[in-house]
């Protein structure tokens, strides 16, 4: 299978983004915060809610749909229903001018990024906030900032590491190499894990938790190889009582899933995820836009109830097609499905890999299977070690395909292929 970041990163070497200078985005007047917004909890609390409207409000961006889509493309999970510019994506022929490259991607990512740092920023100089809020501003807003460059990181090697509002200062910073842009991003999640707390602070999970901040730190620690963190990580949520594996898949992706750890409210009329609006199909008579591919489809075992809960088809034009349904609601007024950021069945499948690689083959074992059952296929019994990482991998690209609620997909030069 091809790999999205071998696909991207390999096009960028001879992209505007070779240059020692980001792309100028300009200032995003949307995300500029006065001091003022920090002068009380409640403007403190509104500036940052902004940031999240900001990630969610998007049709595609680097936080949620186009990575979805886009990365399905460039791994060989979905193509699109017509001949179109995104077939850049799936035949990898990216050029300076593919479509989606700087306005869904780098331009996005850097605006959202000088959000998070002006919360940042004003959180930190702030003395009117109350110390909760302050913390959970801060912590909050570095989670944003990692994830963001989580992403940025796995699609363009390395980047400019912006961490301030000075808009002239940013302008001229070189791309920082890959290491520190890891650091820092590892960095932000421990902070994060410091200084948020287990309760979410709104309704449903629409805003992160510590357990998000970990859960994070266990990709990170992954991606990097560090077996004994990525593990650790990834336990600490696997054991918190506040998730559990769903057995009814349909449920998954529901606001405020038991499964979901940190998920995104929508922001706009009648949407319930941009991932469904943009995929499913309008009517009856109509196709959908994003099908998912025959190499996708025939990866599942028989009678994995994943297939049949999460890839639906029709017959269109005399042609039985099959299409994404992990979200279910294209266009409802009633909100229903919030677009998952992280969800338990990757923190198993990230601490059955930890623990592979640390030659506990039958806790690896037990964590492999605890996915597999849910699914509704038989348990596995004892394998090599090498078997299970095969089947490890077997099992993220089934469960986590389509790039609803996944990591981003792992870079070649420190990982394994997807």
């Amino acid at each position: 299978m091809r790999n999205i970041v071998s696909v991207v990163v390999a096009v960028l070497l001879t992209l505007c983004f070779s240059c020692t200078k980001w792309i100028d985005v300009g200032t995003p007047p949307h995300l500029i915060v006065s001091s003022n917004a920090f002068n009380n909890d409640e403007t403190a609390i509104a500036t940052l809610n902004g940031l999240y409207s900001k990630m969610s409000a998007s049709s595609v961006g680097i936080s949620t749909t186009a990575v979805s889509l886009v990365g399905g493309l460039s791994a060989d999970e979905l193509y699109y229903f017509t001949v179109t510019d995104r077939d850049d994506f799936r035949y990898n022929r990216l050029t300076p001018s593919s479509f989606g490259l700087e306005t869904w991607f780098w331009n996005q990512a850097y605006n959202l990024i000088y959000g998070a740092n002006s919360c940042i920023e004003g959180a930190e100089k702030s003395t009117a906030l109350s110390p909760a809020i302050k913390n959970r501003v801060l912590g909050e807003a570095k989670l944003v900032r990692a994830f963001i460059y989580f992403n940025l990181v796995n699609l363009f090697g390395s980047v400019p590491m912006i961490t301030g509002t000075d808009y002239d200062f940013n302008s001229r910073q070189p791309r920082a190499p890959v290491t520190t842009v890891w650091d820092s991003i590892k960095s932000d999640l421990i902070a994060s894990n410091s200084l948020l707390t287990d309760e979410y602070p709104s309704a449903a999970r629409a805003r992160p938790n510590r357990a998000a901040a970990r859960a994070l730190l266990s990709r990170v620690c992954l991606y990097n190889k560090q077996w004994a963190e990525a593990g650790r990580w990834a336990d600490s949520v696997v054991v918190n009582a506040n998730y559990s594996l769903l057995s009814d898949l349909n449920q998954v992706f529901l606001a405020g899933s038991k499964e979901a750890i940190w998920q995104l409210a929508p922001t706009q009329p009648n949407i319930n995820t941009y991932d469904a609006n943009l995929i499913l199909p309008a009517s009856t008579a109509s196709a959908p836009t994003y099908l998912v591919t025959p190499q996708l489809n025939a990866s599942f075992e028989t009678n994995d109830r994943r297939k049949t809960s999460w890839i639906t088809s029709r017959v269109y034009r005399s042609e039985t097609i099959f299409y994404p349904f992990k979200y279910k609601v294209r266009s409802n007024a009633t909100i229903t499905e919030h677009e998952m950021m992280v969800r338990l069945a990757e923190m198993y499948l990230i601490r059955a890999e930890a623990r592979a690689e640390m030659e506990n083959l039958s806790g690896a074992l037990s964590d492999l299977n605890a996915i597999r059952n849910r699914a509704g296929l038989n348990v596995l019994g004892d394998i090599s070690k090498t078997e299970i990482l095969s089947r490890i991998q077997q099992e993220r690209r089934v469960e986590l395909s389509l790039r609803v609620g996944t990591s981003m997909v792992r870079s070649e030069a420190n990982r394994k292929s997807w």
